[in-house]
């Protein structure tokens, strides 16, 4: 099996949620190709305290995910979320313990 891998970053730009969730679906439909991609964000909610660089797109990212509209978005586009333990199923390479023995 032949696959690409290539990387995305999660858009944060716009204003208000929709702005981000339309952003997110232009990504989509601009960066992806077909095979793999991992695409890369720093969502969650912002604790009092913490010292981040991007304190401000955290809780823009959670909420672009969470949005009700990109699991349709990631639907129409035939696009399947999966994890990390997926990676080598979806490429085509042995996993780490078959790669080991």
């Amino acid at each position: 099996m032949t696959s690409t891998a290539t990387r995305a970053s999660c858009p944060t730009y716009g204003r208000g949620p929709t702005a981000s969730a339309c952003r997110c679906a232009r990504l989509l439909d601009a960066e992806l190709g077909p095979g793999v991609t991992e695409l890369t964000c720093h969502a969650g909610y912002v604790d009092e305290g913490l010292a981040s660089s991007y304190t401000v797109e955290r809780e823009a990212e959670l909420r672009t995910l969470c949005d009700p509209r990109v699991r349709p978005a990631l639907a129409e586009r035939r696009i399947r979320l999966a994890g990390f333990r997926d990676l080598a199923a979806l490429v085509g390479a042995p996993s780490v313990a078959e790669g080991a023995a």
